[in-house]
């Protein structure tokens, strides 16, 4: 239980935390996971699992572990974040590329992708487009080039919610509208 609110206080209050476990006597690091907007609540809406062990070399995963399904969460923190402003490069709280924003979403689940959108699409199980569900990553191309250059997060019902260049801002938008740009999907997600 110690470590249970060493963690929280270590989230909250972004500081790593070192802790001696008397049964290994080794040290245990905690990262610190900034959650930005959910610092108020966290208690009731985390849990999180400090018990998987790595045998090898005594470390502690640290992973956040949502109590709803994550593909929920995902959306969640996702469209609470509609309306922020678009800045290539942009990793927030207040501006975000496709890829940062992406990657921050993913984060505040514990589930940890690369920065850039065509590494993104690399990461998990590839996906058609007619088998995606919500939480799912959604991957572009452009006119320029075949090459990935776009992502965002399926909501289901046909819309995607991503950092827009064309509207400046986080917006839904129905995939159909980037069908001649759509290559794949990625599930990085369980549960309904």
């Amino acid at each position: 239980m110690l470590k249970k609110q060493f963690l929280i206080f270590s989230l909250l209050f972004g500081t790593a935390i070192s802790l001696e476990s008397q049964v290994i006597k080794e040290r245990i690091y905690y990262k610190p996971i900034k959650i930005s907007g959910f610092s108020l609540d966290i208690l009731e809406r985390y849990d999180f699992n400090i018990n998987q062990m790595d045998k090898e070399n005594y470390t502690v995963a640290s992973n956040l572990v949502i109590g709803k399904t994550p593909k929920l969460q995902i959306e969640k923190i996702a469209k609470s974040k509609l309306g922020l402003t678009y800045k290539w490069g942009g990793n927030g709280p207040y501006a975000y590329d496709c890829s940062g924003f992406t990657k921050e979403v993913f984060e505040l689940n514990g589930i940890t992708i690369p920065r850039v959108s065509k590494d993104q699409a690399k990461v998990g199980e590839k996906i058609s487009k007619k088998n995606l569900q919500k939480g799912d990553l959604v991957f572009f191309d452009d006119k320029e080039s075949s090459a990935v250059s776009h992502v965002g997060i399926y909501l289901g019902k046909g819309k995607f919610i991503h950092a827009s260049k064309f509207h400046k801002k986080i917006v839904i938008s129905p995939l159909r509208e980037y069908r001649r740009f759509f290559k794949w999907g990625r599930r990085l997600t369980t549960g309904s």
